[in-house]
This record gives structure tokens, C-alpha cells and sequence, in this order.
């Protein structure tokens, strides 16, 4: 074995790849960008490590590195195992080159591996697939100057007054975004498969901004691929070469290139969306605006995920790799208090603000896990909505499994280190085993508040029903709320068909009823008018009779109230416009006796309203198999009923338990289930509604959604329960 001190001066057969491009960023913290131009890979340098880096030259000795990183950084030093790591992390990454013959053999199975680790990580990671597609820069060479104009000063500020104008038409309009925006509305079978196009498109547009904007400033962009998220298929472009832009305010706009071209289409779709009628365009307008604000701030814009807001904070507050040094801080954190040794170089987590960089890798985790739970509750209800529950449990295992196999793999790496497992302290690493063990039994055995959400449908009870019995167009209506007595009219009609016919048999009646008195004035003298009187008197007294009913009709289209009480408005189906020539349009579907409703046709049977009291309101839910074990009477119920900003509350007063057979059309066209679904059992539980002198009285007959808090259950009880109704197939129902 040779003596130290001659390891310690012998040459490194390792030299710096003359092919690499650097570039020094301007930064708080100054680092140094380095590009391989044959992978195409960047990573960034502190100044210290490009210093070590450059000393290695194939004749340099570990000695002569040391004096040199003292003169240059001194006081500060640095050991020989630093410097044997910085060179070993460096070779992995492909920065340096070895003067030795079997280096191609490394670098062939340092490649096998890689290509491996990618395997099993997208197979750990189902939910999102990466094409590499294809390299865009000759186009984007083309095309970028037709865009220079967008970036001079004129241009952001028209598109922030373009985002101005924006808010403030969608905020003049804001009771109509609440109406479009219910939950049902959004996540509709069709609207879902709109979303999905404009998502396609925004995206496009997103990364093309990226990439223009990249091109402007003289990177290249040499990859523009798809990527599957959820199997929505989505598009990205590689900007890396972005890090080698010298100055942060070119860096920043690459950046925010996206994200202000989604605010823009998001703009523009606003005003379209405030200014259009509902249907298909207005359809798009909202979805594109909603895509484009929403994602934006929630995900693309949020610094505290790894996207385009991400990239701007570190640029702007000049911390580099902000992800990996704030998270490397918490986890250093963590093991030392856990292991009693951190597995970090401590010289690379001892910069100023470590305390407000720790500060954000735990915001940013916590942030990525309310996201993800209200990932879980969006797909949770959507599953449970089409009657396919069996996929939630799929999509939770894949989400978990991405979200543990990092910090679980990396866990694997540093327990496997001997030199770690040596120094580890054993009381505080059994100490914090137990901890662990208490905190995971206290959230698997601790019961947790639980919620059955189910849907309503809104009643009152011993209200009078007024129904149209002869069908006309709606002229004048009472105001729902109103109070009413016995006999006062609360809706009038017209049929402009019996009105005719009334004057045609009125003029019929007064022509016989002349043509009666006629003969009778010459039935004296004249024995042929004696002979027609008989029949002329029945023809006067066939029309009276028939003009009399038709009185009758025309009299029943004054709706009269039938009870005192409160005019109740009920939700009905079978309202339908009528033209000037009487042609019926398309139904639709609202209230009949509100007042924009005038001029509208309803028919024969046509429930109208209810006549009542408003304090006897209460709520039918229907719960099916599965719910009906957590329900009992005396629990509260919340009841969202679209168009009303504040909720009903109430109390179940009975639960049904015989259920009622519902077949499948019927649900189907309920909007419950799919068509080809089997039938279902579902059980009726009555909930009386809680009113005062403010609460406003919901509309009869309306559909809502309510959320009755049951007893609290364990974790473990949920999972079993979940697992028991998914994998058991339950009885038909004949």
C-alpha cells in the first residue's frame, strides 16, 4: 500500500469536457450554468465546485486543487473527501472524461441504468406518460419573428388592461358565473369532454409562448413532445436552454411567457363569454376562461409546485435549485432529529435564509397534499356520480405510490450506506419509531368526522297544488312569496284559439237568437216560419249550451288560489314558448309563474305552484344501499340548492327502510347513472328544514345536493367498508 502523502500528490488521469458550454447566471447567489451539448442536459454549479472543476486538467493532484480553492476562497478549506465527491457526482453526470481504456464500458452501463431507473419510474408513475416528439427549432426559427412586436412595453400593457377589462365584466356578471359554474354543470358528461379539447389547445398555445419567447432571446429549443396526465393528452416544450441566459429578467419572461398567453386567452374568452347567449360558444368561452384563470393561479402560476411559478420565484429571488435545497434542509432536518446524523455535506445547506427556505419546501408540501386531497374528493365524487366507484381506489394507490416511492426509495439509498448506519444514534432512532407507530395508529383508529352527500329534492308539506286545467299563454302572475286567500287569482291566461272561438259562437248565438225572434214575430201569419221555430229555438239553445262551456273554459284560465297562505314557486318541466302562429318550440325547464315567464304556453297539467306555509318546508334524499347504514333520524343535513348563495339546514325526521325498485332508464334520465346500468335499490329518509323570517323560500320540486353528518367513523372502517362495497357484488334486484 503506498504511503498517503503520495496518494495525496498523484496526478488525476480526470479532465473538464472541452465541449461544455458555461455560462455564469446573475443571481443573489451566484452559480455557473452548464450546458452538454450532446445529451442536452444543464446543471448549475456553485462557484466553488465550476472552481474544483476547472483544476482538473489529467496532471492536477488532490494537493495542488486545495491550495489552489484556498487561494481563491480562503479562509475557507476544503477535504479531500469533498473533493473526491464533487469529482465522482460530476463523472456520473457525464462532466468529465477519464484517461483510462475501459471507460466506454462504464459510460455503456452507466446508460443501461439510467435507462432502467426511467423504466421503473414510469411504471411507478402510470398516470403520466412522456413522448419527446420532436425538434421544433428550425420552425420556431421561422415563425419567431412574426412575433417581436409582442414583446415591446406597448404590448404587456394592453394585455393587462385586456385582463382589467376582463375582471371587471366577469364580476358585473358574477350571479350568472355562479349559476354555470355549479359542480354538476362543470363536470357534465359533455362539458367534461369539452374541457378536455380546450385544455388540448390553451396547453398548445401555453408552451408555444414558451418557446417563442425562448427562441426571442436566443435559446434553442430542441424538443417539443406530448405528455399523457390522466390520459389527457397535453403538450410541453423543453426551454432548459433558458438556464444559460446571463440575466434574470430573460429567465423570468420565459417563464411567464406561459402563463401570460393563458391569462390573455382567458381574457378574451371573458368578454366573448359576457357579451354571448348560452349554448356552444358560450360553452367554450367558459370553459377557456376557467382553464386559463383557474390553472393559472392554482398550478402554473403557484410557486409552491414546480411550474412556471416556480422557475420565476427562484429566478427572481436568485436562489437556484430552490426545490432540492429548500426540501435537502427539511430532510436534514428530519435525520438529524430522527437518525442523529444528516446524511448532507453541511458546508451546502450553511447559506443566509435557510429558515425561510425551509420555510417553503414545507408550504409547498403541504399545498401538494391539499391539492392532491382535493384531487381525491373531484374523482371521488365524479366516480361515485357514473356508477363506476371501482376506479377511485385504482387512482388513490397510483397517486400514493408516486407520492411515497421518492422519499421511500431515498430512505432505501441512505439506510443502505454502512458509513450512515454506523453513525446513526440508536435511541433516537427507536424513539422516533414509536412516535411514528402512535402518529399512523392514532390516524387509523381515531374516529374522524364523516359525510354522506346525496341529492335533495325540495317540499313542503300540506300545500295546496294549483295545476293548469285549460292551456294558455301566461299574461300576469303573482310574486312568489306573496301571501294569498281563498278564491284570489294568482295567474292569468290566454288562449287566443277559445277567445276566437268564443266570438265566433257568440256571433253565431246573436244571429240564431235574431233569427228566433223573427219567426216568432211571423209565425202567426206565416206557416213555414211556424214550422222552422222549433228547430231554430234548439240550434239558440245547442249554442248557448256550447258558449256557456266555453265560458267555463276561459274562466279556468284564471288560476285561483285554493287555501290561504304563501305562493310557494315549483320546478317544473313542461314549459313551453309559443310563436305567433301558435307553433310550440323546445321545452325547457324553470319556474312557470316567474315573471320573466310571461308569454310563455303552459298546458293542460302543468303543475304552476303551491299555496302553503312557508315554515313547513322540508327535503326528500334518496340514499341507496351503501349510505343507508351511516343515516339515522336527529342527524344535520345541509342542503345546497343551486341558485341560492346560503345553504338550508335541517334534521332527517324518518328514514325509509324498505326500499324502492328504480330501474335504469328512469335514473338515466335523472342524470343518475348510465343507461345500461343495472336497477338499483334506493331508500327514501325525509328532512325537515330549518326557516326563520329571513330564509328565503327555495323553489319546489328543485333538485340539490345535501350532505348529512353521520357519526364518526375510523380510517380503517372507511377503508373496509370502501373495499367491501367496491369488490362485493351485490344481489339483483328482480
Amino acid at each position: 500500500m503506498r504511503p498517503r502523502s503520495l496518494q495525496f500528490d498523484r496526478p488525476i488521469p480526470i479532465r473538464l469536457r472541452p465541449d461544455l458550454q458555461f455560462c455564469e447566471r446573475d443571481a443573489i447567489d451566484p452559480h455557473v450554468a452548464v450546458k452538454d451539448p450532446v445529451s442536452l442536459n444543464y446543471f448549475l454549479l456553485r462557484q466553488e465546485e465550476f472552481a474544483i472543476l476547472q483544476c482538473l486538467d489529467g496532471t492536477s493532484s488532490i494537493g495542488e486543487i486545495q491550495k489552489q480553492y484556498e487561494r481563491q476562497f480562503g479562509p475557507r478549506t476544503i477535504s479531500s473527501p469533498e473533493i473526491l465527491g464533487l469529482i465522482r457526482n460530476a463523472h456520473r453526470d457525464g462532466l468529465l472524461v477519464v484517461d483510462s481504456p475501459n471507460q466506454a464500458a462504464i459510460l455503456l452501463g452507466r446508460l443501461r441504468k439510467k435507462r432502467s431507473l426511467d423504466c421503473v419510474s414510469q411504471i411507478l408513475n402510470p398516470l403520466v406518460i412522456r413522448w419527446r416528439g420532436f425538434n421544433p427549432n428550425r420552425v420556431l426559427e421561422k415563425i419567431t419573428p412574426t412575433f417581436c412586436g409582442l414583446f415591446q412595453p406597448a404590448a404587456l400593457v394592453a394585455c393587462f388592461l385586456l385582463c382589467v377589462i376582463a375582471c371587471g365584466l366577469v364580476f358585473s356578471q358574477l350571479p350568472r358565473l355562479q349559476n354555470q359554474i355549479e359542480f354538476h354543470h362543470v363536470f357534465a358528461a359533455q362539458n367534461i369532454v369539452l374541457m378536455v379539447i380546450v385544455l388540448i389547445v390553451v396547453k398548445l398555445l401555453h408552451e408555444f409562448g414558451h418557446a417563442i419567447t425562448c427562441k426571442h432571446f436566443g435559446g434553442e429549443v430542441h424538443e417539443l413532445g406530448s405528455i399523457f396526465v390522466a390520459g389527457v393528452p397535453l403538450l410541453y416544450c423543453n426551454v432548459s436552454d433558458s438556464w444559460m441566459f446571463p440575466k434574470r429578467s430573460q429567465r423570468v419572461a420565459v417563464s411567464a411567457a406561459g402563463i401570460v398567453v393563458e391569462l390573455v386567452c382567458a381574457s378574451l374568452a371573458a368578454i366573448a363569454w359576457s357579451f354571448s347567449s348560452p349554448g356552444t360558444f358560450n360553452a367554450i368561452c367558459l370553459n377557456v376562461m376557467l382553464v386559463g384563470s383557474i390553472n393559472s393561479v392554482l398550478t402554473n402560476g403557484n410557486p409552491l409546485l414546480r411550474f412556471d411559478g416556480y422557475f420565476i420565484l427562484s429566478d427572481v429571488i436568485g436562489v437556484p435549485n430552490l426545490w432540492s435545497r429548500s426540501r435537502s434542509i427539511v430532510y436534514d432536518w428530519l435525520c438529524r432529529s430522527a437518525f442523529g446524523v444528516s446524511p448532507y455535506n453541511r458546508r451546502a445547506l450553511s447559506e443566509s435564509g435557510r429558515l425561510w427556505i425551509a420555510a417553503y419546501a414545507i408550504a409547498s408540501m403541504i399545498y401538494r397534499v391539499a391539492i392532491l386531497f382535493v384531487l381525491f374528493v373531484i374523482a371521488e365524487y365524479l366516480f361515485s356520480y357514473y356508477d363506476v366507484p371501482v376506479l377511485f381506489p385504482v387512482v388513490v394507490v397510483l397517486s400514493m405510490c408516486g407520492l411515497l416511492i421518492g422519499p421511500l426509495f431515498a430512505f432505501y439509498r441512505l439506510w443502505s450506506n454502512t458509513m450512515f448506519r454506523r453513525q446513526v444514534n440508536r435511541f433516537r432512532l427507536s424513539f422516533s419509531s414509536i412516535a411514528i407507530a402512535a402518529v399512523m395508529c392514532v390516524i387509523a383508529f381515531v374516529p374522524l368526522p364523516m359525510r354522506v352527500r346525496t341529492l335533495a329534492t325540495i317540499e313542503a308539506r300540506s300545500a295546496e297544488s294549483i295545476y293548469v286545467t285549460a292551456p294558455g299563454v301566461l299574461i300576469e302572475t303573482v310574486a312568489a312569496g306573496d301571501k294569498v286567500t281563498l278564491g284570489d287569482p294568482i295567474a292569468r291566461l290566454q288562449n287566443t284559439s277559445m277567445e276566437f272561438e268564443r266570438h265566433q259562437l257568440q256571433s253565431e248565438f246573436d244571429v240564431q237568437r235574431a233569427h228566433v225572434r223573427a219567426l216568432t214575430a211571423i209565425e202567426s201569419s206565416d206557416e213555414h216560419a211556424r214550422a222552422s221555430l222549433p228547430a231554430a229555438r234548439e240550434e239558440l239553445t245547442r249554442l248557448q249550451s256550447l258558449l256557456a262551456s266555453l265560458k267555463v273554459d276561459l274562466d279556468r284560465l284564471v288560476l285561483r288560489s285554493p287555501a290561504n297562505g304563501v305562493v310557494l314557486p315549483k320546478y317544473s318541466e313542461e314549459l313551453i314558448w309559443d310563436s305567433e302562429d301558435n307553433l310550440r318550440l323546445e321545452k325547457w325547464t324553470d319556474i312557470p309563474l316567474a315573471k320573466e315567464n310571461v308569454g310563455c304556453y303552459l298546458e293542460t297539467g302543468t303543475e304552476c305552484c303551491r299555496v302553503g306555509d312557508p315554515n313547513s318546508i322540508e327535503a326528500l334524499i334518496t340514499l341507496d344501499e351503501r349510505q343507508l347504514r351511516f343515516v339515522s333520524e336527529g342527524q344535520a343535513v345541509t342542503i345546497r340548492v343551486p341558485g341560492f348563495s346560503e345553504s338550508f339546514r335541517g334534521l332527517v325526521a324518518s328514514v325509509a327502510r324498505r326500499g324502492t325498485v328504480r330501474d335504469a332508464l328512469e335514473l338515466a334520465r335523472e342524470g343518475k347513472i348510465d343507461a345500461d346500468r343495472p336497477t338499483k335499490v334506493l331508500y327514501e329518509a325525509r328532512v325537515t328544514v330549518e326557516s326563520s323570517a329571513n330564509t328565503v323560500v327555495p323553489v319546489i320540486g328543485t333538485t340539490g345536493r345535501a350532505t348529512v353528518t353521520v357519526s364518526p367513523h375510523t380510517l380503517v372502517q372507511r377503508i373496509v367498508w370502501y373495499f367491501r362495497d367496491t369488490f362485493t357484488r351485490n344481489s339483483e334486484v328482480t
